[in-house]
């Protein structure tokens, strides 16, 4: 166990003297426009179609003379 700790303490300082080499990298900073509201246009081009179909019966026996609906 304390052969595990020793271990565990070299290792860690090794990582600190390599962390202490490394400098930081420069980076580029970019601004970004503020953000601003956008008229969405919501026309979609295309055909409907039904999802099912209906078939309609007469419960009278007479004749038809017009269709309302």
């Amino acid at each position: 166990m304390g052969f595990l700790i020793l271990v565990l303490l070299f290792y860690s300082k090794k990582e600190t003297k390599i962390s202490s080499r490394i400098q930081a990298i420069p980076v580029s900073m970019y601004n970004v426009n503020k953000p601003r509201d956008v008229e969405a246009k919501l026309e979609y081009p295309g055909r409907t179609r039904n999802i099912s179909y209906v078939t309609i019966f007469a419960r009278v026996t007479d004749i038809l003379e017009k269709n309302v609906f």
